[in-house]
């Protein structure tokens, strides 16, 4: 039985995937795809995890395995990434430019 509930696997997936982007950037390559696998074990729809795994996989000449990752990402669906994208589509505050005058 998995020990985390929905928003737990959620913020545990998200750390994996930022440590496999450390592992990735330090090339330890194996490490970074064993983050990267835990983080689309505990959320399936990470796309962002899928991506990195994808990339990664793509660099090691990995072409089918990227291709099949990238297939996933395109098709996922996650629902807390997408309450959260609803959320600041939603939001009242918009960012304005500031205008400096000239003297």
């Amino acid at each position: 039985m998995d020990r985390y509930g929905e928003r737990e696997r959620y913020y545990a997936a998200h750390a994996f995937n930022t440590r496999g982007v450390a592992n990735a950037i330090l090339g330890n390559i194996k490490e970074a795809v064993d983050d990267y696998d835990e983080a689309i074990r505990l959320n399936p729809n990470f796309r962002v995890a899928l991506l990195n795994r994808g990339d990664l996989y793509e660099k090691q000449g990995k072409l089918k395995d990227s291709l099949v990752d990238f297939e996933k990402a395109r098709h996922a669906r996650d629902p807390i990434e997408d309450e959260q994208d609803l959320i600041i589509a939603r939001s009242p505050t918009r960012v304005i430019p500031l205008r400096t005058s000239r003297t």
